[in-house]
């Protein structure tokens, strides 16, 4: 048991924390108690298998993490799902600890916000029904996402990040994809915050 921490104390903790937030607080505090050495085998960096689409409609397989990124080829999009290729992508995507679609930024639509700070609760669904007033198409047409940028509570509003991309565009290049084998977890787009994720809750595959 941690220092200064008591079986009541942690009782209390396990009637307002769900089974996996106590795990996670469990293991981190964990962590602390290895050496320095060891927190860094045990903390590694979370790595990325990145298909990056090109404004010349290639795709450009990398490995990212959090310090560096390491091209592995480039290959044009309509590439037939050779065997050798789909492999490849397949042993790499299992190594991997998430698969993202990278999409440039001159095929997505961006802007910066502001909403009522009450709708940070719901604030992708709140977006999501301001969609026809924010862009010329519907909700039903885009893949979307939203991120806080700044909290202002004297102003009590958000300054939120909006970035978009149409429907039509990405899903043949997932399909695409899908035919090599790699199924993202994470489409995002170059030079946004990497945290945006357009692809809805409902098409990211649930892994181990």
């Amino acid at each position: 048991m941690p220092p200064g921490y008591s079986t009541t104390t942690l009782n209390r903790y396990r009637q307002w924390l769900d089974i996996g937030s106590f795990l996670r607080w469990w293991g981190q505090g964990l962590i602390l108690w290895l050496p320095a050495s060891m927190r860094r085998l045990v903390k590694r960096p979370l790595s990325k298998l990145v298909m990056t689409v090109t404004s010349d409609s290639e795709i450009v397989i990398s490995l990212e993490d959090e310090s560096s990124s390491e091209p592995l080829g480039a290959y044009p999009l309509d590439t037939p799902a050779a065997v050798d290729l789909r492999d490849q992508i397949g042993q790499l995507q299992r190594k991997a600890d998430r698969a993202v679609l990278r999409l440039p930024a001159e095929q997505t639509l961006s802007k910066t916000l502001y909403l009522p700070q009450a709708a940070e609760m719901n604030l992708r669904q709140v977006v999501g029904f301001e969609i026809d007033r924010l862009t010329p198409f519907s909700v039903q047409q885009l893949y979307y996402d939203v991120l806080v940028l700044e909290r202002q509570p004297a102003e009590r509003r958000l300054q939120i990040r909006f970035v978009a991309a149409l429907r039509a565009r990405v899903d043949p290049i997932l399909k695409q994809l899908a035919e090599l084998g790699f199924q993202p977890d994470q489409v995002d787009v170059s030079g946004e915050n990497a945290e945006l994720n357009l692809l809805p809750l409902e098409q990211r595959p649930k892994r181990g």
